[in-house]
């Protein structure tokens, strides 16, 4: 019985008639039928019982429509109702009873507005849109559009390669002078504290020449500085902590006198935001770095020897407390370089040696905390056992040490580009532990090799029979020493190396510990170890000393105090006393 409550919703019926609408309308209604519905194909026949007419007009003036309401169950329609409508608004047909909405298996309805135009009915389906498939493009516009293509793309591509060259000469020229917004420090600008300073007018920067090396904090340009070449090292500001800290350690008192050491010339910071780059300048020096020079390069006997001599001396002023006598007054505190390595060590024209790359250096000023300048940092190949371990102790000493172990990797390098050394020379460079673990050695690998098996690089046996070359591999073995506290300092290193270069006998290489030497710094007296030098450090440095005198000399020989030395035994002797 639905079906009539939905029809009963949807039609009214009501009496009257209509003067506008149609005379009659073809009737029938399931309701006066016994039977089952009418087919859509009892229509076409002579059923009256499905072919009845209904007159409009006796109904009312409101039944202006025919009508038809049908069912479609899967194809098979069946007429339910069929007449009069007094539906006020008008209907989509006239004369023909269409449906304009498709409702499978639903009611279908349609109405008309002429006499018996329910007679016949229909629905019209309607299928989704499709997406019109665009017109063909006439095979003239293809030709006329394959040449715009042949001549734009190349102009376009042409255009983009000026622009990308453009961009990349500018990059490199990177003219300060241009620059409305610039900082600079200089070793003169600023003391143990780093300073920002509007640069000044008459200080003109480098423009950039030559890109000479890339390194893990940046990379390093040739450049050029009014009459003469500069080198420009660039950080990025995710690196702006070690330009900053290479910064603080140039800034640090008698730095920038040092012969040994790279000489500082200004910091200079260019762009804002994440785009930013982060100079500093410094001298440039044509032969690079150790580990590039030993790549094409070899050593004599001496020039080994000069440069094994001048790294010391700069290591051993890195390592010493000073403090300024004579017409100056200040403090140089204990510097720690922390990534000691050949590519860290620059050649100057004369073959010495000068140490650079501060960036993981740390200083030891009793006043002021480390911070968080501990950890397992430098470079694996180089790594102290204690550092590859993590065993390390985190005081002063311990990172001397460290940087001990360091450079007798680098003494063992040279070594094996020397031309002289017995069995003769390596023919091509090759890096501490390059033979047994490769080029790119894993934590783990290093760990395994030289903490577990405790190897060290190859000495050859006729090396050590060598009465200079034997010299070196025990300074060698006494530096890199699994126990960090039995390892030589920089000092020794240097007195040991001074001696083989002078050919003093054996007997009279004598070794004091941290003493500067004098001709290294102007305008100031050498100094003695502090009471900041661990007394145990000394005696181990002693004891060393007597061992490798006992070793090559007679034993009833003394060691012998050289004259140059006299001045800085007085001195020990009255700093002793003062402590």
């Amino acid at each position: 019985m639905y079906q009539y409550m939905i029809v009963g919703i949807v039609l009214v019926v009501a009496t009257g008639s209509s003067l506008a609408g149609p005379n009659t309308c073809d009737y029938f209604s399931t309701a006066w039928s016994t039977d089952s519905p009418c087919q859509k194909e009892d229509f076409k026949t002579k059923n009256d019982f499905c072919n009845k007419t209904q007159s409009c007009m006796a109904l009312g003036s409101s039944f202006e429509h025919c009508y038809v309401l049908w069912t479609n169950h899967s194809g098979n329609i069946t007429v339910m109702r069929k007449g009069c409508w007094d539906q006020k608004e008008p209907c989509e047909e006239e004369s023909s009873c269409i449906a304009n909405l498709k409702r499978k298996d639903k009611f279908m309805f349609c109405c008309c507005s002429t006499d018996n135009c329910n007679t016949k009915f229909s629905s019209l389906d309607m299928p989704p849109l499709k997406e019109e498939e665009p017109a063909p493009i006439p095979e003239e516009d293809i030709q006329t559009l394959q040449i715009f293509a042949y001549v734009l793309v190349p102009i376009i591509l042409f255009v983009i390669i000026i622009v990308v060259a453009y961009c990349f000469y500018k990059r490199q020229k990177k003219p300060f002078d241009s620059i409305e917004i610039a900082s600079v420090e200089t070793p003169n600008t600023t003391t143990t504290a780093v300073q920002s300073l509007l640069l000044p007018p008459e200080f003109e920067l480098p423009q950039l020449i030559e890109l000479k090396a890339r390194g893990r904090y940046g990379c390093v340009w040739k450049a050029q500085s009014q009459d003469h070449y500069v080198a420009v090292k660039i950080f990025y500001m995710q690196d702006k902590k070690s330009w900053q800290n290479e910064q603080d350690i140039f800034s640090t008192e008698m730095m920038h006198e040092h012969p040994n050491i790279l000489h500082f010339i200004a910091a200079a910071s260019r762009g804002v935001g994440v785009d930013a780059e982060l100079w500093l300048i410094t001298d440039f020096h044509e032969k690079g770095s150790l580990a590039d020079y030993l790549k094409v390069e070899t050593f004599s006997l001496d020039n080994a020897l000069k440069f094994m001599k001048t790294m010391a001396t700069g290591l051993s002023f890195l390592h010493q407390d000073i403090m300024f006598r004579a017409s100056r007054n200040g403090y140089k505190p204990a510097i720690a370089h922390r990534d000691l390595k050949s590519k860290n060590i620059l050649i100057k024209s004369d073959l010495t040696a000068c140490i650079a790359d501060f960036g993981l250096a740390v200083k030891f000023d009793p006043s002021e905390s480390t911070g968080d300048s501990h950890g397992q940092v430098g470079t694996r190949r180089y790594m102290a056992p204690e550092i590859l371990e993590g065993a390390i102790n985190f005081h002063r000493d311990a990172f001397l040490r460290i940087d001990m172990y360091a450079a007798a990797l680098i003494m063992w390098e040279i070594t094996t580009r020397c031309v002289d050394v017995p069995g003769g020379h390596n023919k091509t460079y090759i890096m501490p532990y390059e033979e047994e673990l490769g080029q790119n050695p894993t934590l783990e690998q290093m760990v395994d090799h030289v903490v577990e098996k405790k190897m060290r690089p190859f000495i050859q046996a006729n090396w050590r029979q060598h009465p200079v070359f034997g010299i070196l591999c025990e300074t060698m073995d006494d530096c890199w020493d699994a126990d960090a506290e039995a390892r030589l300092s920089a000092g020794c290193v240097e007195e040991r190396i001074e001696g083989l270069r002078n050919k003093t006998a054996p007997s009279q290489i004598t070794c004091y510990p941290n003493v500067l030497n004098s001709n290294v710094i102007t305008d100031s007296l050498p100094v003695v170890p502090t009471p900041l030098d661990t007394e145990t450090q000394n005696q181990i440095n002693a004891q060393k000393n007597e061992q490798f005198q006992t070793r090559i000399a007679p034993a009833s020989q003394e060691v012998e105090i050289l004259p140059e030395n006299q001045d800085a035994v007085a001195l020990l002797q009255e700093e002793d006393a003062v402590i």
